[in-house]
């Protein structure tokens, strides 16, 4: 009998982690933390491949964005560095 893993530990937060919450957003605002200094752009996208939000976040280990206007739904976002490198990616969902 040989015993196969259901689940790891999660690997130690990376460079570039964005920690996003609530999620799903459901009321008003999402959150954003990064441990990546070096981001100075924050861009979310419908599924769809639209820019819906574009926010400058160099310097700012924080960010709170207003989910007014976006529909429920999931959402794309990256961070890009100073040469407009992606630096993390990830998703979302916003709930209304």
């Amino acid at each position: 009998t040989s015993l196969v893993p259901l689940g790891m530990n999660d690997p130690s937060p990376s460079v570039s982690e964005i920690l996003v919450y609530p999620n799903p957003a459901s009321s008003g605002w999402v959150n954003f933390d990064f441990s990546d200094t070096d981001a100075t752009l924050l861009r979310v996208y419908s599924l769809e491949g639209k820019l819906v939000r574009e926010e400058t976040v160099t310097g700012i280990q924080h960010l709170t964005l207003s989910t007014a206007g976006l529909d429920s739904g999931l959402y794309l976002y990256e961070s890009l560095g100073k040469q407009g490198e992606r630096l993390k990616s990830g998703k979302f969902a916003v709930a209304k």
